[in-house]
């Protein structure tokens, strides 16, 4: 658990993303995970800051939307046809499906020794705690996980109470590093 106040940046994604990158160095050889990609913006930054030849990019996705009702915003809101964006970038690749199909075939096929930066959009608690619980056993101490929608009025029960619920259960330590928009968007590293 995380025992300091964290520093708060500017309201875009790419200012808490600018502020990691920075602070923590993360412009080598990482393995970035991107949960719920949708049109590949987020995706993107992170490709055009890191130019190591060694870093690797792995958006996971249905890429068909949201697969059920996310409060106010019904299943199939952010779909994209069921197609993942096109980037020409030999270290990036995307599992197409539900993260249940998904990830464990990923993680039982890539190790990875490098450090992991996860970034969790996928906007339902279901989603988001069955990525942390998976994951669990691939990360490490120094791993940098952003969560999206973590604090919101919109969506109160979703992000915030899958973490709070996959940290009450595994006792993971952790610190906030960054935050922006007033909680709505937060970067772990674990310690």
């Amino acid at each position: 658990m995380s025992r300091h106040r964290a520093l708060e940046v500017g309201p875009e994604r790419e200012d808490l993303f600018a502020y990691l990158l920075d602070k923590l160095k993360l412009d080598g050889a990482i393995r970035y995970m991107e949960f719920g990609v949708a049109g590949g913006t987020t995706f993107r930054w992170w490709l055009d800051h890191n130019s190591d030849p060694a870093a690797r990019f792995v958006g996971f996705d249905t890429f068909t939307g949201l697969p059920e009702d996310w409060d106010d915003m019904p299943q199939g809101t952010f779909g994209q046809q069921g197609k993942p964006p096109a980037f020409d970038d030999p270290r990036c690749s995307f599992e197409v499906g539900l993260f249940k199909d998904t990830l464990p075939a990923y993680l039982a096929r890539h190790t990875w020794a490098g450090a992991n930066v996860v970034h969790l959009d996928a906007d339902l608690y279901s989603s988001t705690l069955y990525v942390l619980t998976t994951l669990w056993p691939a990360l490490q101490k120094g791993d940098v996980l952003i969560f999206d929608d973590f604090c919101t009025l919109e969506h109160p029960t979703h992000v915030f109470r899958a973490f709070f619920d996959f940290f009450a259960a595994y006792q993971g330590p952790y610190e906030v590093i960054v935050t922006s928009r007033y909680g709505h968007r937060v970067a772990i590293k674990l310690v």
